[in-house]
């Protein structure tokens, strides 16, 4: 085969493989919309609260019942009789507040269908990024391997030079070791990456996906105080605002409980057609009847009072419910601050580390070919530049991350946020 069928063919190879799709972080995250169970969860559970609303609505409408016999006896042939029945309640106040129950638990289950939006979005984010985590881990440690297997291959040449001791082949050869060790748990870790952003797309094509452009990719110091942030997150939080509708519901549920023990009314109109053929000096008879109901509880057994303290029980539960979430979350605003503020510094410091580290090899490597230094202090440091170029990529992914955390419990996370994300990110250079 010709040279220039060769090139021909590595180009069409190199083309084809430049076509393939890489999915990035909004393509993955509109596929977990689509088949992610708790989401579809929290909206079954917002729509059924959302009919509560309509049932407890419908005891303040009035019922019709529609009624037909038909029978024999000794005394007729046929004994028919027609009933039609409007019943009406008149007042029961116990209903109001009800009714008012049914539309708090409406509104905390939107917020609870929005805070799964949230939370899925934070997922969606947390798989994706611990995939390019695990992949950039594997390509150091790939580079770091080369590398090692040339020094290795180095030292032994040298060792039948006569210009290296043994002590020093052993040496490189165990680095080289946990370098191989390293590897496959870093294989596994990938792969275990995988299957966790397959677990929310239930997509098993989640293996080419793109990645951060560092060039692209800045941090940038939150210009919002703590105490700014904790204000936000107290009106708007949605973890808060679903715990302050529980306090709510159970000091209403306290008052339901009083008002079942109130009077009530309710009104019946009853309307009778008899059509005996019993033989009866009027004919078929019409039958009337209007009733009014008046219910006055006088006793109950100690129900009452019984039900009554334990909703009082209910109410202090979720009183303290609101109020340990108050404290967590602020604890939680000024961590992620403090470590939004970290990943800042850290960024800078690790980028410093990476010229330090590149010149020190450089050193290091000038003073092993004169002699001054041996091949266990050069490994040592393309051991240290690695773990800078690791430091700093899982720097920028906790940034980011942090950034998203923060806006979930601030309540103001939207796709938008997702959206900003993923223009940060490029297809993933083939080699």
């Amino acid at each position: 085969m010709s040279k220039s069928t060769l090139l021909l063919i590595s180009v069409i190879l190199t083309s084809l493989s430049n076509l393939v799709h890489s999915k990035d972080l909004l393509e993955i995250y509109n596929e977990a919309k689509e088949n992610d169970p708790k989401l579809f969860s929290a909206l079954a559970q917002r729509d059924s609260a959302l009919e509560a609303i309509t049932s407890s609505r419908s005891v303040f409408l009035p019922e019709f019942f529609l009624s037909s016999n038909y029978s024999r006896n000794s005394y007729s042939k046929h004994i028919r009789s027609n009933n039609i029945k409007l019943s009406q309640s008149l007042f029961k106040y116990s209903n109001f507040t009800a009714l008012d129950i049914a539309k708090k638990i409406a509104i905390k289950k939107k917020y609870a269908y929005k805070a799964a939006q949230q939370a899925l979005m934070i997922r969606t984010a947390e798989a994706y990024f611990s995939v390019l985590r695990a992949q950039e881990n594997l390509k150091l440690i790939h580079s770091k391997k080369t590398i090692f297997n040339h020094q290795l291959k180095q030292a032994r040449d040298q060792f039948k030079a006569g210009n290296a001791s043994i002590t020093e082949i052993q040496n490189v050869q165990a680095k080289y070791d946990i370098i191989l060790a390293d590897e496959i748990i870093s294989k596994n870790n990938l792969a275990n990456q995988y299957e966790m952003l397959s677990e929310i797309t239930n997509q098993k094509n989640n293996n080419n996906i793109k990645v951060l452009d560092n060039k692209n990719f800045s941090a940038n110091k939150i210009m919002t105080s703590i105490d700014e942030l904790i204000n936000q997150a107290k009106q708007n939080n949605l973890n808060l605002l679903m715990a302050q509708i529980d306090k709510d519901i159970a000091r209403d549920k306290i008052a339901l409980i009083k008002y079942e023990n109130l009077p009530s009314a309710q009104l019946d109109f009853d309307y009778l057609l008899d059509g005996s053929e019993i033989p009866s000096p009027v004919g078929k008879q019409l039958d009337f009847n209007l009733t009014l109901h008046l219910k006055v509880p006088l006793f109950s057994g100690g129900y009452i009072a019984s039900k009554t303290k334990q909703a009082e029980y209910d109410y202090i539960i979720a009183s303290k419910n609101l109020e340990l979430k108050n404290r967590k979350l602020v604890t939680h605003i000024r961590k992620l601050y403090n470590d939004i503020t970290a990943s800042i510094y850290s960024l800078n410091a690790y980028e410093q580390m990476i010229i330090s580290t590149t010149s020190a090899l450089e050193a290091t490597k000038t003073g092993f070919n004169i002699g001054t230094h041996n091949i266990i202090d050069v490994l040592d440091s393309i051991h240290l530049l690695y773990d800078a170029n690791k430091n700093l990529s899982n720097a920028r992914y906790d940034y980011i991350l942090n950034v998203l955390r923060m806006r979930e419990i601030t309540g103001s996370l939207n796709e938008k946020n997702i959206l900003h994300i993923n223009k940060k990110l490029t297809v993933k250079k083939q080699i």
